[in-house]
């Protein structure tokens, strides 16, 4: 007691410390529920305010989405007025930018067929349809005066459009095709939802056939240089033969589309054409020489000159020795090829009891090989030495 006594004072003191803190955090407990209620009633006053904010984001998607559709309506509705230079005017534009104009035009007329309820939407459509009818009118026109006219385009002109059409020929295909809604529907005339893809295969058809028609109705026969139809006095090189080979250079010029156009529901070979042409020379020749009646040294020096110079003006493939050839063959051709290949298999193991069955020559002895193929020329201990290191 006496050691009670003795801190008495000290424990009275936090008894009171105690009690006065228990007080204090009492009313913290107090502060902290009232905040607690604050809060609560903020988050009860901005509820409504965060609702109506979401509602706000919904109306500002819901206009944008209606600017969007609203400028798309514009545009296919101006359609027909803002297309209508590039379309009319194709010739003066690039080939990608009139591709696109066309589609854009297919697309707006979709798209007025499909909401005829808008306002002025009838009158848009009709527009649309007019600058179609337009274009199909020019396509006509165009295809009437450069391909139809045996005086617009040469055979050789007629063939380059041919190429640059088949280059093309799977964009406009593309481009002409009707909107998959529209491919089961049926109509004539303009009604027709696979007019355009018609019109398109048509065009590639027609100038096919007008194209094979100028190159086969070509005859030197027929080509008589300023109105010359007699043989030169001195019997020289006559026009027709000149004229014949520069024809025959533009052809053959253009290889290929001329391949690719024989091919075509042909069976003329560009060969065979180039060796009819030539044979057509030499009978419009012979009978030229035919005029000179009584005077038989000027005709055959006549058919020596013209012959001559065709035969020089061809083009003729130099044949190499043999020599040559070999040497080509195992330099350049055959050895590079085996040995890049032999370097890239030789390190796969396909099997360790028959590994030589498919690799079974090195380079050096594929080169024996051939050097006893072409030139007979036989090295068997090199070749035994070189298949069996294998």
């Amino acid at each position: 007691m006496e050691v009670y006594g003795a801190y008495g004072e000290s424990v009275a003191r936090i008894r009171e410390a105690v009690v006065e803190n228990q007080l204090q955090m009492r009313q913290v407990e107090q502060s902290l529920l009232g905040f607690q209620k604050g809060l609560l009633g903020v988050e009860r006053e901005m509820m409504p305010i965060y609702k109506l904010t979401e509602q706000l984001r919904g109306t500002q998607k819901n206009i944008d989405l209606s600017v969007q559709e609203l400028r798309q309506i514009n545009e296919n509705f101006v359609a027909a007025h803002e297309l209508a230079p590039v379309l009319l005017n194709g010739s003066k534009f690039d080939q990608d930018q009139y591709v696109k104009s066309l589609q854009k035009l297919l697309v707006a007329i979709t798209f007025l067929e499909g909401h005829r309820s808008y306002e002025g939407s009838v009158k848009a459509l009709d527009q649309a349809k007019e600058l179609l009818v337009q274009v199909l009118e020019s396509w006509k026109k165009d295809i009437g005066v450069s391909l139809r006219s045996s005086k617009q385009l040469e055979a050789v002109k007629l063939l380059l459009v041919h190429d640059l059409l088949l280059a093309r020929l799977e964009a406009l295909e593309s481009a002409a095709l009707p909107p998959l809604l529209l491919r089961d529907r049926d109509g004539k005339g303009l009604d027709d939802p696979w007019i355009l893809s018609k019109a398109v295969n048509a065009i590639s058809t027609d100038l096919a056939e007008t194209a094979k028609q100028k190159l086969f109705n070509f005859h030197p026969g027929r080509m008589e240089a300023s109105g010359d139809r007699t043989v030169t006095r001195d019997g020289n090189v006559h026009p027709i033969s000149s004229h014949t080979l520069n024809f025959l250079r533009k052809v053959c010029d253009q290889a290929k589309p001329l391949k690719i156009l024989l091919a075509k529901d042909s069976d003329v070979s560009a060969v065979a054409f180039v060796d009819t042409v030539i044979t057509q020379l030499i009978g419009a020749l012979t009978a030229k020489a035919d005029q000179l009646k009584g005077r038989e040294s000027l005709k055959q020096l006549f058919l020596i000159n013209n012959f001559g110079y065709v035969a020089n003006s061809l083009p003729h493939c130099v044949q190499p020795d043999d020599a040559d050839l070999e040497k080509q063959l195992h330099v350049d051709t055959i050895i590079p090829a085996y040995k890049a290949f032999y370097d890239k298999y030789s390190v796969i193991q396909f099997s360790r009891k028959h590994a030589s069955r498919y690799l079974k020559y090195t380079p050096p002895a594929a080169q024996n090989l051939l050097r006893e193929l072409f030139s007979g020329e036989a090295c068997p201990g090199d070749k035994q030495s070189e298949i069996s290191s294998s």
